[in-house]
Order: C-alpha cells, then sequence, then structure tokens
C-alpha cells in the first residue's frame, strides 16, 4: 500500500485542478482539500460551520448599537 502523501499549493495548475475537480472555484484557497486515490475530500464542516454563522449573525446574536460592558 503506497503511504505517501504529498502537499500541492492550491494556487498552481494542480492546485487549481484539484479545486476545479471538488466543485470549488479555482481560485478558492479558503480550505484544504485531501485526495485520496481517485476521491476528493473537503475539511468543508468547518467552513460551512463558520460560513453559516457569518452570514446569519445578526439573525443569531441580534444587532446592537452599542457594545455593553458589564463591571462588578
Amino acid at each position: 500500500m503506497d503511504r505517501r502523501i504529498r502537499y500541492e499549493a492550491l494556487q498552481s495548475e494542480a492546485g487549481r485542478k484539484l479545486l476545479r475537480r471538488s466543485g470549488r472555484a479555482p481560485d478558492d484557497i479558503s480550505s484544504v482539500v485531501l485526495v485520496e486515490r481517485v476521491r476528493l475530500f473537503l475539511c468543508f464542516l468547518r467552513d460551512f460551520v463558520y460560513d453559516n454563522v457569518a452570514n446569519n449573525r445578526y439573525t443569531i446574536f441580534g444587532r446592537s448599537e452599542s457594545c455593553e460592558i458589564y463591571y462588578d
């Protein structure tokens, strides 16, 4: 069994091809792509959660005109 690990910069031509194969924009370097034989895996759970919280932060946490600081 071949246990070698190779790293490729996502900005390289090979990296851009991997991004396209995984359904991402070729200039999207916001994640890590793991290629295992012929299957691609994205470390997307963290990205998915972060993006959803960021996009819905006002709905989740509300919006305030000021930041309240409490002192004991």
